[in-house]
């Protein structure tokens, strides 16, 4: 299972991104086991993915000849196999583009108790051309600095 964001895939398929057209399909519910789930928690959920929309005058700006939005998409927060934020059994998703992942048995997946929870970063200006401010706090951004505790708590909580 992926989640697609509208408006942000290839011209061919913008309303609806597929999940092999750009950053704008992760992967967020995995079978695991061949990655290291174990057999009584198989499934791998993605409960934490960040969102960039950059935009100029509130549109996006288009890039090549298939009209994708550029500086937009989801960003992995995996780098190769090693989760970025905090606490995760593995990453999970295609080759430079995983996030960070926790292993459930299926009928916990698949419940209402989970949820995936997308941060949003906007980078540019609206269509009265002031600035969009929510990209400075992007995690990503702090990962790597002295807000690691402090990021590390929050993702822990949401990731479970």
């Amino acid at each position: 299972m992926y989640v697609a964001v509208r408006g942000t895939g290839p011209s061919v398929d913008q309303d609806a991104p597929t999940l092999d057209s750009t950053t704008a399909a992760p992967v967020i519910i995995w079978d695991a086991t061949s990655l290291g789930c174990p057999k009584t928690a198989p499934t791998a959920v993605a409960r934490f993915l960040i969102l960039n929309v950059t935009m100029t005058n509130g549109l996006y700006k288009l890039g090549g000849s298939d009209g994708i939005p550029i500086q937009t998409g989801f960003d992995p927060t995996c780098d190769g196999d090693s989760c970025l934020l905090g606490n995760a059994d593995l990453c999970i998703g295609t080759a430079g583009r995983k996030n960070c992942a926790k292993c459930y048995d299926q009928a916990t997946a698949l419940s209402m108790h989970l949820n995936t929870t997308i941060f949003t970063a906007y980078y540019g200006t609206d269509n009265s051309g002031r600035s969009f401010k929510s990209g400075t706090l992007n995690p990503l951004n702090f990962e790597e600095f002295a807000w690691e505790p402090v990021y590390k708590s929050v993702s822990d909580g949401v990731l479970g």
